[in-house]
This record gives C-alpha cells, sequence and structure tokens, in this order.
C-alpha cells in the first residue's frame, strides 16, 4: 500500500473501532424501541385484516417485483484490467475514481446522486459539474479521501486509468469490491509493429461489462451502433483532407503524435487519416516535443490541437494563441482552415469514457463534414 494511503488507512480503522463501540449504544436504545413498536404493531393487526383479493394482489405485485429483480442479480464475474473480479450487480450505491468512468455510467442512463461518490480530477466542464455537485465528494483522482470513502458505505469501487495503480490499495482496506475499468492495457507496440490492440474494440470490451454490471446493455447496444456508424462516416472522408497530425499544447510546449501512439495514434489506427509524420515517437505520454520550424516543415494538410493547460486547469497560454506565427500560418492546414482546436476534456481527460471516445468522434465527423 502507498505511505499516503497506509497512513489514512490507519486512522480509517480507529474510526471503524471507535464507530463500532458506539454502535453497541444505539443498539440498545433501538431494541427497546423495536419491542414497544413491535407491540404496537400486533394490537393493530389484531384489529385490521386485509381481505383476501388485497392479499392476493400484494402477493402478485411482490412477485413481479422479484421477478424485475431477479433479471438484474446476484454478481458479474469476469477479467478486468487488473484481475478476475466478481462484483455485484445493479450496486445501489458506487464510488466512482475515473473521471472517464464517471462520464460512461451518466451516458448510459445509470443513476447517480448523494448515495454515490466521485473523485475529481482537474477543472470540470460546467455540464459535468452539476452531476458532480449531486454526489458525494471523495477527494481528487490522486489524492482520496478514505475517510469519505468509509462514511459512503459503497457497494462497488470504480478504479480506471489515472487511478488503476490504487487497485491493491483499495482492495486491502476491505471496505467493498473493487473493479479496474481501465481499458487500455499494452497498447504501445514494439518499433515497427502495429498496435496490438484496437482503441475502439478495448473500449467496447470494457462498456460491454458496464452493461452487465450496471444492466444497461441495451444502452450500450445503441451507443456502439452510433459510434461504429460515425467512425465508418469519418473514414469515408478523411482520405480527402490528406494528411493529419495531432498536437498537444502545454503552456508553450507542443508535442505531436503519429500513428500508433497511446490515445492520439487512433486518428490514424481507427479513424483512417493520413499520417504528417510516421516517425514520431509512440511513447511520448504528451507527444514527442516538436518546435515551430518543424511544423512549417512537415505541413499537415490537417491539424487537431488539444489544449493540455486547459483539459487540467493550469495556467498559460491558450492553444491558440501558442500556435498563431507566422510558420504554423504557413501550412496547409491553416491556409485552408484545417486547424482544429477541440474539446480538451473529452479529448485529454475522459478519453477511456463515452464523453471522449463518442466526442472525438463526432468532432471529427464534424471537421470532416464540413
Amino acid at each position: 500500500m502507498s505511505s499516503r494511503l497506509r497512513i489514512v488507512a490507519a486512522l480509517l480503522a480507529v474510526t471503524l473501532i471507535a464507530a463500532a463501540c458506539g454502535d453497541d449504544d444505539e443498539d440498545a436504545g433501538t431494541t427497546a424501541s423495536e419491542s414497544t413498536s413491535a407491540s404496537a404493531s400486533a394490537s393493530a393487526s389484531e384489529s385490521e385484516s386485509a381481505s383476501a383479493s388485497e392479499m392476493a394482489e400484494s402477493e402478485s405485485a411482490s412477485a413481479s417485483e422479484m421477478a424485475e429483480e431477479g433479471e438484474c442479480a446476484g454478481t458479474y464475474t469476469f477479467e478486468s484490467y487488473s484481475g478476475e473480479v466478481e462484483v455485484p450487480r445493479n450496486p445501489e450505491t458506487i464510488a466512482v475514481y475515473d473521471m472517464g468512468m464517471l462520464s460512461s455510467l451518466d451516458a448510459l442512463g445509470v443513476p447517480l446522486g448523494a448515495d454515490d461518490g466521485i473523485a475529481t480530477l482537474g477543472a470540470v466542464p460546467d455540464d459535468v459539474q452539476a452531476v458532480v455537485d449531486a454526489m458525494t465528494s471523495l477527494g481528487s483522482v490522486f489524492e482520496p479521501d478514505l475517510e469519505a470513502l468509509n462514511a459512503l458505505e459503497p457497494d462497488l469501487i470504480v478504479l480506471a486509468s489515472r487511478s488503476s495503480a490504487f487497485y491493491p490499495d483499495f482492495v486491502d482496506l476491505g471496505l467493498a469490491p473493487v473493479v479496474d475499468l481501465t481499458s487500455f492495457d499494452d497498447w504501445l507496440p514494439a518499433p515497427g509493429e502495429e498496435a496490438p490492440v484496437n482503441f475502439i474494440d478495448e473500449f467496447e470490451r470494457t462498456h460491454r461489462h458496464i452493461g452487465e454490471i450496471f444492466c444497461v446493455q441495451d444502452a450500450v447496444d445503441d451507443m456502439m451502433n452510433d459510434l461504429r456508424e460515425t467512425i465508418a462516416n469519418v473514414n469515408a472522408a478523411a482520405p480527402d483532407f490528406g494528411n493529419a497530425l495531432v498536437l498537444v499544447t502545454t503552456g508553450s510546449e507542443v508535442g505531436a503524435f503519429g500513428p500508433g501512439a497511446f490515445r492520439f495514434g487512433q486518428i490514424y489506427d481507427i479513424y483512417g487519416f493520413g499520417s504528417a509524420d510516421d516517425r514520431l515517437a509512440q511513447d511520448e505520454t504528451h507527444g514527442e516535443p516538436v518546435s515551430y520550424e518543424y511544423l512549417a516543415e512537415t505541413a499537415p494538410d490537417i491539424m487537431f490541437v488539444v489544449d493540455r493547460a486547459a483539459a487540467t486547469g493550469q495556467d498559460g497560454q491558450a492553444a491558440a494563441a501558442i500556435l498563431d506565427n507566422a510558420l504554423v500560418n504557413s501550412t496547409p492546414a491553416a491556409e485552408n482552415g484545417n486547424i482544429f482546436y477541440v474539446d480538451s476534456w473529452n479529448w485529454y481527460i475522459v478519453f477511456n469514457g463515452v464523453a471522449g471516445v463518442v466526442g472525438v468522434a463526432e468532432e471529427l465527423e464534424a471537421a470532416v463534414g464540413g
């Protein structure tokens, strides 16, 4: 367990012991109250009796409810990113430690509210903030509030992507079953080889599991059908736009992504855009650092620009201002109006969730659709 979580877990253990002692007193008072209530209930039941028809209707309704619950009950076992897990289906209280998974649960119609918890990451768009505000705060993805988690008493803890490293620590806490919904394992290919996994196939696999856990299989079907159609539309139009380049700006720095790169390699590998440079490093998280001169020499026909500082809430010059110079403006992309400053939250923060994957597909479709 990481040192930070170990310290908080120790404090949490003390809190649990104290709570257990307090429960003894509460149970004593509750017993007396329940005894009185039971007597009153017995008197009421002696004076009133339900008719046979009412009882039959009640039993029928109960049987119907049980049948409905049985359609989404029990547990679901599958191979997750961190190994095989067995988790409860349709959990009532969820603790979510990944913004991408929050976007997926919300988009797929899983109810989220004060009984559920969320650990946030960076600045949050207004529409997402409304969902976050309705939930209980569990700290941040990198600074989890374990006391808040304990108070929440979740039925399931959801990790993914950036919080995946905490998986063994959360399991050791023993507060609830833990599932790691990280989608992309062994993404980076060996030099000269193709990516060993398909970005969209991995996304679908993860969301099929989400459908089974939260009983939203139909919503997953609809989402994937729409996504596949959008991808096909982009594939049909992308070759007409020549060679593309994906850039990420952070402050005044610019990084470029090519085919096979984690997260943004999908623009070439999945959506069919030609690459302005096949030699870019594939293992650079924020892209291979490039200069304005490089952009002018590479001369991309279309560019997609992610403003990382804006996505993470950092101070810094906006991407559009960074790239507004003579060298960048000399590229075919600039001259033809084909520099697209994309939704950085979708592309960078929630790239593994519905908002990210579907959002990227829709922006690409809009770009090639004119």
